[in-house]
């Protein structure tokens, strides 16, 4: 016996070369795949989104961004400024009571704040509750876009938008 034939030959040492390759490449797939399922999960059942209703003229539009410890939030609702969240607690449960005002630096010098109050549930990307202007009362029905969540998720997280966040708004 050779020390030559207890080697394996080039033929057996390529196809075993391959064969390692292969479900290396598999294993990664599979990793970045399940990755990929998990996170799409983790945007789509997180309160943080873009939330639309339409109809009698008037557009709304909410926009909440879950941050690990507090919310934040934009509401567009009929004329006027876009408000601002107020209330900074995490919603519990699916029972969520927000309260909307007018920014500081758009109110008028006498002019008291705009506060909007909303009251209401989430459940599957839907928001059904009742906003509160003043005595005028509204019942709603907002509706999660998709696109737009994910694309304000991603943006709420980006390193410059937490920078112009945390240093140039802390007044």
């Amino acid at each position: 016996m050779t020390y030559q034939s207890d080697l394996l030959s080039d033929k057996d040492f390529e196809a075993q070369r391959k064969g390692g390759a292969l479900i290396g490449n598999m294993g990664m797939f599979l990793t970045i795949l399940v990755l990929g399922i998990l996170s799409c999960m983790w945007l789509f059942s997180d309160i943080s989104g873009e939330y639309y209703m339409r109809g009698q003229g008037t557009s709304v539009r909410m926009s909440l961004i879950r941050q690990a410890t507090s919310l934040w939030g934009e509401l567009t609702f009929g004329p006027g400024a876009v408000l601002e969240l107020v209330t900074t607690e995490l919603p519990k449960d699916e029972f969520i009571n927000l309260t909307f005002e007018t920014p500081q630096k758009l109110q008028r010098q006498g002019v008291p704040p705009r506060v909007v109050a909303f009251s209401g549930t989430i459940k599957e990307g839907v928001i059904v509750g009742e906003f509160i202007d003043g005595k005028r009362r509204l019942k709603a029905k907002l509706e999660r876009s998709g696109i737009n969540s994910v694309y304000r998720q991603i943006e709420s997280h980006l390193p410059w938008q937490l920078y112009d966040k945390w240093f140039n708004n802390a007044e």
